[in-house]
């Protein structure tokens, strides 16, 4: 055993260390220099002891992985909830406010105030804890971020898939999780690879094609080949597959084959991942609400800044004394920091995040896997889908229901009865079993052989499961199905993970699956006729397998007959293989040239096929001698296999395949359209059956263009530009006409330049066909689209798609699709299913409206905070009608408590009654602005008449006063002659009054002070309070009560009353704050959001025990049950504040929207 450093001195046995030898990061040259030394690729299996066709048995996939090692990547570092608080101090305006509550903390426990003021202190202290509050909240709310944004990466990982060989030969469909070290992984074109892994089996020619730039950063692709390859020449070749890069191309193989030599931790991708930080980018609507934060925050200073200003000049008037000046300055300061701290409105990226993490996993659940937190509310305002048809518009269950056989069209009515003739009960062993069965027609050999070689891939018709740690196995042929264990039960003793996937021993589907519809409804119509198309292909003699290729829409297979034949196998789009067809196959099994009159039977057959929504397929043969060939065909180059497949062949059928629509496609476009969506098609079809299932779908209508893929890339800007809102239908288009129509819907990826124009059109003249040519450039689309362009959603599940789905402002990805469509997308569609896009469109919408919801309740907030902090210095109020520490909490009200309740309400059908906005809309509208104001209004006056009349309404005391001072005076062995008769305080022991006064009666001049100043004979609280207590009545900073007077308990009640008020007006306007339109009923689908009821009831409650609890933490006092009936009374206001003020007509500019409904 061994260790490894990078790891952590994690041990590593022998074999481990081997492997590790030959799997050095971005060192190819010295890994192949190591697989030699063993001995090369076979040698490596065998001390890995994996047989290479047969993989592991399911007790050797236990065995490595406790060898080697699990497929789990390692996390990126956590950062821990103390490092974000910490982190949190950083905040510049925070830093401020502790300084200031330090300062004020030092001169309440030691300033000259300190023995009159034994509580001074707590002010300072309480603002120290309230920004500890807010900066743990803070805290909390980040890390909360952080595990919502892993807990989605681990969401996305279990819809990842890969193949492997285990268990005798048998493909597995695994997570990649369970991939182990020894496991047999099969790749194609499209595929990820999820661990470090030695080609041991490829097409040798045209090798396979990775792109690792998500590993290396290089765009280029990277050719790996076998080791042993001799296509290369003296080039060493490069066998290594490497975990996070992409298949691009496998060549003419079925599939490329490889063992994995390095999983999870140990593999090159999960080294990187191991000291990788994981750190989300902002999205367009955070980042427009940082800008807005911004514009807030500069009014919040100003307005602090006029406070402070307005309440330094007061105190200038006042004649203070320096310590009075020190004191009043620092209050000042620490309130006009903390009018800052509420005005600067962080809680809006805070809603954004709240908003958008509950909605990605809402939308998880309504079958849409966000990817990127930009899609959830970009969706809400696209403006074209531009959809595929397969799986998204239709059902994805393809059947091959009619067609023209051996001069014989066969319509669907008459399809079943036609071919249950050729039907034998026996089950076949295999391809010349069923060939030599009696009663098969000749002429369905190849067409069939053509459905079972010429394929990628199995249908899975259901599960057999196994006693672990044996897996489950696909059972790839209908007559496979056993009665007997599809009614037997899974064993208790096989563990609950095994009773959690299945209740029965073999699963049957509700439908069969492939990851291609049209390979499903040839594969399973062989299936029907009992063709094994298993057997069929391991018994024959393939030479080579071309896959189906999205730019030439067809595949083929050269298959050996024995006695110097070949037979070449097509299968692709009638019109694509026209073109390279002389002959056809007659009922006898012979060959016919075709005429005139034939070809017009066929072109009949397949417009007859189109018109019924059919997809058309051609199935095609010719048999060749090995000695016409330039070589064997093995060892053909392309360009030679191309021609040998694309001349003299045979059509032995058409073959009809329809894929009926999706019933609710019909409502979910119209929705779409009634929301202001253009819904366009997209797809490979011909013309005939695209616009027929386009028109059954509703896309297609009266006065739409629909075209097809050639002509489209005709086309110039303007023309295409002039087409745009009308061109409903693409058909017969290659994936980069998908990239040119996106790109110039919505401006993205335009050439910017000369440069970056030409390398797009190589050959051309950027002076002369600049405006000929799509896509166009950018200055030519800028000044033609000066609002911006469109916002554009795309579909897609190809490889070939990727640039598309990056392209689009919303790449959707089909759940059937492929890793590269995926990884490329900003959204996985889980069931394929276009009602599920619309859903999308509605949650992006919902998380859209929840952020101005948000926006408009914060925004009242604000202005009302404000004003009356700045009204209460400028009227010259001793103290602000709400205190720091108030503040703060009304801070913490509208930040965290708002931004959870109004963030995560629920989508309504009503938001796709509208159409969508503009890039360049304002979040806050005219609807908007009006309720802000009335409501910022009934607020400011109500709590203003509480500020001025409310002491006397209820009978208190105005203003915060001392509800009872000591028996004793304060001072009273010290003088302070420093104020008149009258109260005004003249200083420098220059006054006839002093704090000696109280006990002797005696002016400074020996004469009787007046009696209202005499408690010398009534030495009681009473006699302070009612006469001292008021006898500074210009209410000087030096004041009489705060030097000779020492107050035992405050009275509060006044200023609890304007805050208590002031709480329960946002509570209940947070009920208003719901609607941001003219609805009257704001509890509409309150029983929806129950965390919005848990967010108000917790917030009553704190309100209660900050009042009631608080003191001088929070200068409250306890209020009576009148005084808390009346406060929340006068909060309840706000509810018919609410519904007169949707009286008062207001309506959205129509230029914000983007589009009107269709």
């Amino acid at each position: 055993m061994g260790t490894d450093p990078e790891l952590g001195n994690v041990q590593i046995s022998a074999s481990g260390q081997l492997i590790r030898k030959m799997n050095n990061m971005q060192e190819a040259g010295k890994n192949k220099d190591e697989l030699d030394k063993v001995g090369g690729v076979e040698a490596l299996a065998k001390i890995l002891k994996v047989d290479m066709q047969n993989g592991l048995t399911s007790e050797q996939v236990v065995a490595s992985r406790k060898e080697h090692g699990d497929n789990e990547m390692p996390e990126p570092p956590m950062t821990w909830f103390i490092e974000l608080f910490i982190a949190s101090f950083n905040d510049p305006v925070l830093m401020v406010l502790i300084a200031a509550s330090i300062v004020s903390l030092i001169l309440g426990l030691f300033g000259p105030h300190a023995e009159s003021e034994p509580y001074g202190w707590i002010e300072g202290a309480a603002i120290m804890v309230a920004v500890l509050i807010v900066a743990v909240v803070t805290a909390g709310n980040d890390y909360a971020k952080e595990l919502q944004f892993r807990a989605l990466s681990k969401f996305a990982q279990t819809m990842e898939s890969c193949t492997v060989i285990r268990d005798g030969g048998t493909r597995k469909v695994l997570n990649p999780k369970e991939m182990v070290v020894g496991d047999v992984l099969c790749i194609k074109g499209g595929d990820q690879c999820f661990a470090d892994a030695c080609l041991f089996e490829c097409d040798d020619h045209s090798g396979v094609s990775m792109d690792e730039a998500a590993l290396t950063g290089e765009s280029e692709l990277v050719k790996k080949h076998t080791p042993g390859c001799t296509e290369l020449g003296n080039k060493a070749a490069d066998p290594f597959l490497l975990s996070s890069t992409i298949c691009a191309t496998h060549g003419n193989a079925e599939d490329a084959k490889a063992v994995v030599i390095g999983v999870g931790s140990f593999s090159q991708w999960g080294r990187i991942a191991a000291g990788l930080e994981q750190e989300a980018a902002n999205t367009p609507l955070q980042d427009k609400l940082e800008d807005m934060v911004v514009l807030i925050s500069y009014v919040g200073t100003a307005s602090a800044v006029l406070t402070f200003l307005v309440t330094m000049t007061y105190i200038a008037t006042s004649d203070p004394s320096s310590t009075a000046w020190l004191m009043g300055t620092i209050d000042a300061f620490i309130l006009s920091i903390t009018i800052i701290v509420v005005a600067i409105p962080e809680g809006l990226p805070l809603a954004v995040t709240i908003s958008l993490a509950y909605s990605m996993k809402k939308m998880a659940l309504d079958n849409n896997l966000v990817k990127a937190l930009a899609a959830c509310e970009t969706m809400g305002n696209a403006t074209n889908i531009c959809s595929d048809k397969t799986g998204t518009l239709t059902e994805g269950r393809m059947s091959l229901v009619c067609g023209w056989f051996a001069d014989t069209f066969v319509r669907e009515d008459q399809f079943d009865s036609f071919f249950f003739q050729f039907k034998e009960g026996t089950t076949p062993k295999g391809n010349e079993a069923w060939k030599n069965k009696p009663g098969n027609p000749p002429w369905l050999a190849p067409m069939l052989q053509n459905i079972g070689i010429n394929s990628s891939g199995e249908v899975v018709y259901g599960f057999t499961y196994f006693a672990p740690p044996k897996d489950k196995e696909p059972v790839p042929l209908p007559w496979l199905k056993d009665e007997k264990l599809t009614s037997t039960p899974i064993p208790a003793e096989w563990g609950e993970e095994r009773l959690k996937e299945a209740r029965t021993i073999q699963v049957w589907k509700d439908r069969p699956d492939h990851f291609n519809m049209t390979e499903l409804a040839l594969l399973s119509f062989a299936h029907k006729l009992d063709f094994n198309t298993i057997t069929a292909k391991k018994e024959s003699d393939v030479l080579v397998l071309i896959p189906f290729d999205s730019k030439v829409k067809r595949s083929s297979a050269i298959i050996g007959l024995g006695g110097g034949m070949v037979r070449v196998l097509v299968k692709g789009a009638p019109e694509v293989l026209k073109p390279f067809c002389t002959h056809y196959t007659d009922g006898a099994g012979g060959s016919k040239p075709l005429s005139d009159a034939t070809w017009e039977t066929l072109s009949g057959a397949q417009d007859e096929m189109a018109n019924g929504q059919k997809r058309v397929i051609c199935l095609a043969h010719k048999d060749v001698g090995v000695a016409t060939l330039p070589r064997s065909p093995k060892d053909m180059s392309d360009e030679e296999l191309d021609a040998v497949c694309t001349a003299g062949l045979c059509i032995d059928a058409y073959v009809g395949i329809i894929d009926p629509l999706r019933r609710d496609v019909p409502n979910s476009v119209a929705i779409a359209q009634k929301a202001g969506v253009k819904v366009r098609m997209v797809t490979g079809d011909n013309l005939k059956t695209a616009t027929a299932i386009a028109d059954k779908a509703g896309i297609f209508k009266t006065g739409d263009i629909a075209m097809e893929g050639p002509e489209f890339r005709k086309l110039t800007p303007a023309q295409l530009d002039e087409m745009l809102p009308r061109l409903t239908v693409l058909a017969r288009s290659a994936p980069e006409d998908k990239f040119l129509l996106v790109t110039r819907l919505n401006g993205k990826n335009l050439p910017k330049d000369k440069a970056s124009w030409e390398e797009g059109h190589p050959g051309h003249s950027y002076e002369a066909e600049r405006d000929l040519l799509l896509p166009g450039y950018k200055e030519e689309w800028d000044l033609k689209h000066p609002g911006g362009g469109d916002v554009v959603g795309v579909t897609g599940d190809g490889t070939n798609d990727a640039p598309a789905l990056k392209a689009a402002d919303v790449g959707l990805a089909m759940n059937s699709g492929t890793s590269v469509a995926k990884e490329a997308s900003d959204i996985v569609v889980l069931d394929d299913n276009f009602s599920s896009i619309v859903t999308a469109i509605k949650w992006g919408r919902c998380v859209y409206d929840n952020i101005r919801k948000f926006l408009q309740f914060q925004l009242t907030v604000n202005v009302v905070a404000l004003l009356l902090v700045f009204v209460g210095a400028l009227i010259g109020l001793e103290d602000p009608p709400l205190n720091a520490v108030q503040m703060l909490w009304v801070n913490l009200i509208m930040d965290t408590m708002g931004a959870l309740a109004l963030g995560t309400e629920q989508p309504t059908e009503e938001l796709l009654g509208r159409p969508p906005y503009r890039r360049d809309a304002m979040l806050v509208s005219i609807p908007m602005w009006r309720n802000i104001l009335c409501q910022s209004f009934f607020q400011l006056v109500v709590l203003l008449l509480l500020v001025t009349l409310g002491a006397g309404w209820f009978g208190i005391e105005q203003g915060n006063t001392c509800a009872e001072f000591d028996s004793e005076p304060l001072d009273a062995k010290k003088s302070h002659w420093d104020w008149d008769v009258k109260g005004k305080y003249v200083g420098g022991g220059g006054g006839l009054v002093g704090c000696e006064t109280f006990t002797s009666g005696v002016l400074a001049d020996g004469s009787s002070a007046p009696s209202k100043l005499d408690c010398s004979s009534d030495l009681s609280s009473s006699c302070y309070r009612d006469g001292y207590a008021k006898f500074d009545e210009d209410k000087h900073h030096e004041s009489f009560e705060a030097i000779c007077l020492k107050c035992e308990e405050e009275d509060f009640t006044h200023y609890t009353i304007i805050f208590n008020a002031f709480v329960w007006c946002q509570i209940f306007n947070e009920f208003n704050a719901r609607s941001i339109g003219d609805d009257m009923n704001v509890f509409r689908g309150l029983h929806k959001n129950p965390i919005f009821a848990a967010v108000i009831v917790i917030t009553v409650g704190l309100q209660i025990f900050i009042v009631e609890v608080g003191g001088l933490f929070t200068k409250t006092s306890p209020l009576n049950v009148t005084q808390w009936l009346v406060s929340a009374a006068i909060g309840l206001v706000a509810l018919p504040v609410g519904l007169l003020m949707r009286l008062i007509p207001a309506t959205e500019d129509p230029a914000s929207f983007a589009s009107p409904p269709e």
